[in-house]
Protein backbone atom coordinates (compact mmCIF):
# COMPACT_ATOMS: atom_id res chain seq x y z
CA UNK A 1 0.00 0.00 0.00
CA UNK A 2 1.23 3.46 -0.95
CA UNK A 3 2.05 5.79 1.98
CA UNK A 4 2.38 9.29 0.64
CA UNK A 5 3.13 12.34 2.74
CA UNK A 6 0.20 14.75 2.53
CA UNK A 7 1.09 18.38 1.97
CA UNK A 8 -2.32 20.02 2.14
CA UNK A 9 -3.41 23.47 1.09
CA UNK A 10 -6.51 24.12 3.19
CA UNK A 11 -8.83 26.87 1.99
CA UNK A 12 -11.16 27.46 4.92
CA UNK A 13 -12.50 30.69 6.43
CA UNK A 14 -13.63 29.19 9.74
CA UNK A 15 -10.72 28.98 12.24
CA UNK A 16 -12.52 26.29 14.28
CA UNK A 17 -12.92 24.10 11.17
CA UNK A 18 -9.25 24.67 10.31
CA UNK A 19 -8.35 23.51 13.82
CA UNK A 20 -10.38 20.32 13.30
CA UNK A 21 -8.41 19.66 10.12
CA UNK A 22 -5.06 20.27 11.86
CA UNK A 23 -5.98 18.10 14.86
CA UNK A 24 -7.27 15.30 12.65
CA UNK A 25 -4.16 15.26 10.45
CA UNK A 26 -1.90 15.25 13.51
CA UNK A 27 -3.56 12.04 14.74
CA UNK A 28 -3.19 10.10 11.47
CA UNK A 29 -0.53 7.48 10.75
CA UNK A 30 0.65 9.37 7.65
CA UNK A 31 2.97 12.35 7.71
CA UNK A 32 1.29 15.61 6.78
CA UNK A 33 1.65 19.35 6.71
CA UNK A 34 -1.06 21.96 6.31
CA UNK A 35 -0.83 25.40 4.80
CA UNK A 36 -3.94 27.42 5.57
CA UNK A 37 -5.47 30.11 3.37
CA UNK A 38 -8.32 31.71 5.30
CA UNK A 39 -9.61 33.93 2.49
CA UNK A 40 -9.16 34.86 -1.18
CA UNK A 41 -6.34 37.29 -0.39
CA UNK A 42 -4.39 34.62 1.53
CA UNK A 43 -4.91 32.14 -1.33
CA UNK A 44 -3.63 34.63 -3.93
CA UNK A 45 -0.64 35.39 -1.71
CA UNK A 46 0.10 31.67 -1.30
CA UNK A 47 -0.07 31.11 -5.06
CA UNK A 48 2.16 34.12 -5.78
CA UNK A 49 4.70 32.87 -3.22
CA UNK A 50 4.93 29.46 -4.93
CA UNK A 51 7.21 31.01 -7.55
CA UNK A 52 9.68 32.37 -5.00
CA UNK A 53 9.37 30.18 -1.93
CA UNK A 54 11.11 27.00 -0.89
CA UNK A 55 7.97 25.76 0.84
CA UNK A 56 6.62 22.34 -0.08
CA UNK A 57 4.06 22.48 -2.81
CA UNK A 58 0.74 20.96 -1.83
CA UNK A 59 -0.18 17.57 -3.23
CA UNK A 60 -3.80 17.95 -2.10
CA UNK A 61 -6.11 20.95 -1.86
CA UNK A 62 -9.10 20.90 0.49
CA UNK A 63 -11.55 23.68 -0.35
CA UNK A 64 -14.42 24.66 1.91
CA UNK A 65 -17.29 25.67 -0.38
CA UNK A 66 -19.01 27.70 2.34
CA UNK A 67 -16.27 30.31 2.66
CA UNK A 68 -17.14 33.93 1.84
CA UNK A 69 -15.63 35.63 -1.18
CA UNK A 70 -15.19 34.18 -4.64
CA UNK A 71 -17.40 31.28 -5.67
CA UNK A 72 -15.93 27.79 -5.18
CA UNK A 73 -15.75 27.31 -8.97
CA UNK A 74 -13.78 30.56 -9.30
CA UNK A 75 -11.39 29.44 -6.56
CA UNK A 76 -10.84 26.12 -8.36
CA UNK A 77 -10.12 28.00 -11.62
CA UNK A 78 -7.64 30.23 -9.76
CA UNK A 79 -5.81 27.19 -8.41
CA UNK A 80 -5.80 25.48 -11.81
CA UNK A 81 -4.37 28.62 -13.45
CA UNK A 82 -1.03 28.15 -11.67
CA UNK A 83 1.23 25.64 -13.42
CA UNK A 84 2.58 24.27 -10.12
CA UNK A 85 -0.95 23.38 -9.01
CA UNK A 86 -2.37 22.25 -12.34
CA UNK A 87 -2.32 18.53 -11.48
CA UNK A 88 -2.90 18.86 -7.74
CA UNK A 89 -6.11 17.10 -6.68
CA UNK A 90 -8.79 19.43 -5.36
CA UNK A 91 -11.36 18.13 -2.89
CA UNK A 92 -14.33 20.44 -2.45
CA UNK A 93 -16.09 20.18 0.90
CA UNK A 94 -19.67 21.28 0.26
CA UNK A 95 -21.92 22.36 3.10
CA UNK A 96 -25.28 20.64 2.56
CA UNK A 97 -27.05 23.78 3.86
CA UNK A 98 -25.56 25.95 1.09
CA UNK A 99 -26.27 25.60 -2.58
CA UNK A 100 -23.19 24.27 -4.33
CA UNK A 101 -23.34 23.52 -8.04
CA UNK A 102 -21.42 20.25 -8.55
CA UNK A 103 -21.26 20.53 -12.34
CA UNK A 104 -19.63 23.98 -12.12
CA UNK A 105 -17.02 22.69 -9.68
CA UNK A 106 -16.19 19.67 -11.82
CA UNK A 107 -16.01 21.81 -14.99
CA UNK A 108 -13.62 24.14 -13.16
CA UNK A 109 -11.30 21.27 -12.30
CA UNK A 110 -12.35 19.90 -8.90
CA UNK A 111 -11.56 16.20 -8.54
CA UNK A 112 -14.15 15.33 -5.90
CA UNK A 113 -16.98 16.89 -3.94
CA UNK A 114 -17.83 15.64 -0.45
CA UNK A 115 -20.60 16.86 1.85
CA UNK A 116 -18.94 18.60 4.78
CA UNK A 117 -20.39 17.28 8.05
CA UNK A 118 -21.65 19.96 10.42
CA UNK A 119 -20.58 18.23 13.66
CA UNK A 120 -16.86 18.32 14.51
CA UNK A 121 -16.63 14.59 15.30
CA UNK A 122 -18.30 13.70 11.99
CA UNK A 123 -16.07 16.19 10.18
CA UNK A 124 -12.96 14.63 11.76
CA UNK A 125 -14.12 11.14 10.73
CA UNK A 126 -14.74 12.34 7.16
CA UNK A 127 -11.30 13.99 7.04
CA UNK A 128 -9.70 10.80 8.33
CA UNK A 129 -11.28 8.81 5.50
CA UNK A 130 -10.23 11.43 2.95
CA UNK A 131 -6.65 11.61 4.25
CA UNK A 132 -6.23 7.85 4.38
CA UNK A 133 -7.55 7.53 0.84
CA UNK A 134 -5.25 10.22 -0.56
CA UNK A 135 -2.21 9.09 1.43
CA UNK A 136 -2.52 5.31 1.22
CA UNK A 137 -4.67 4.39 -1.77
CA UNK A 138 -4.46 7.11 -4.43
CA UNK A 139 -1.31 8.05 -6.29
CA UNK A 140 -0.64 11.72 -5.93
CA UNK A 141 1.37 13.80 -8.38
Amino acid sequence: MNKTRLDILLIESDPAAADVVRDTMRDLPCRSSIQWASDDEALHSFIADLNFSCQRRPNLVILSCSKPGASPATVVKTIRSHSALLRTPILAMANPKHQTEPSALYRSGANAIVDKPTQNDDYAACLTDVALYWSQVARLP
